[in-house]
């Protein structure tokens, strides 16, 4: 069921479908209803009141757009990666932060806390794929879209995040480290092997990554966050992956990654 009124409508799901099944549902709804821009973000962040505005005005170079995020301290969010379909990994920008004044950077990734998205744009390449339910649904829905449109990082500050994400600083590997659940490890994992399967990736490359993932994921979660519960979780995921993978045709050519 749901309830409306001039601004708001909201659409109850009779099941958990995580945050992909949301978006995928959301964004469905919006699409059907005939808006031509569709503006994607989670319930712990909230936009700027200028915002729209100001991403709209990039829409002549591209039809999806990102702005920046504030932490709840005010502090820039670091985002900003280039997606590998070979490793299905993704790698940091050079310049996380805008510090060389660019005005906007190229992405290949999606975020949806503030992905902006063109009609057109989703009318190629369907919505966000629900059966991921949740972790990197958007990071490849931002590569299927940047197959019809640059997908742009602009230098504006968009949307400031509710609530804080713990993290540890690791000097080895010169960055912070998120925390997140066991939940998103276990999906994290599982779901590098359903995107490799929806774009054709079977390579050596993969297989490396994957097993290459698995162990920093599991050491992260025990030196870091000292947490045998995430460490096992993404051992799990890394199994069912390994089933879906084996077990699930590869896609046809003339469909892959849609």
């Amino acid at each position: 069921g749901f309830m409306t009124d001039a601004q708001c409508e909201y659409i109850r799901m009779e099941k958990n479908t995580g945050g992909a099944g949301g978006f995928h549902a959301g964004l469905s709804r919006a699409f059907t209803a005939g808006y031509e821009w569709f503006w994607l973000m989670d319930d712990d962040v909230e936009p700027f009141q200028d915002a729209l505005g100001k991403l709209l005005s990039y829409q002549d170079r591209s039809g999806c757009i990102h702005g920046r995020r504030r932490n709840v301290d005010g502090t820039p969010v670091l985002w900003g990666y280039h997606f590998d379909p070979h490793t299905v990994t993704t790698t940091q920008i050079c310049d996380l932060l805008f510090e060389c004044n660019q005005e906007v950077q190229v992405v290949n990734v999606g975020c949806f806390e503030g992905m902006l998205i063109r009609r057109d744009v989703v009318a190629q390449i369907g919505f966000p794929k629900a059966d991921l339910f949740i972790c990197g649904d958007d990071t490849y829905y931002g590569y299927l879209a940047s197959h019809v449109t640059p997908v742009l990082y602009v230098n504006v500050f968009s949307l400031r995040r509710k609530r804080s994400v713990e993290t540890r600083e690791s000097r080895l590997l010169r960055r912070e480290i998120y925390k997140v659940g066991s939940l998103t490890q276990y999906y994290f994992q599982r779901n590098r092997f359903l995107i490799a399967r929806s774009i054709g990736s079977h390579s050596f490359s993969f297989a490396r990554a994957s097993l290459v993932t698995l162990v920093k994921t599991m050491l992260w979660e025990l030196m870091f966050f000292g947490s045998p519960k995430g460490a096992l979780a993404a051992l799990r995921g890394f199994i069912d992956g390994v089933k879906y993978f084996a077990t699930n045709p590869a896609c046809d050519r003339s469909s892959c990654g849609r």
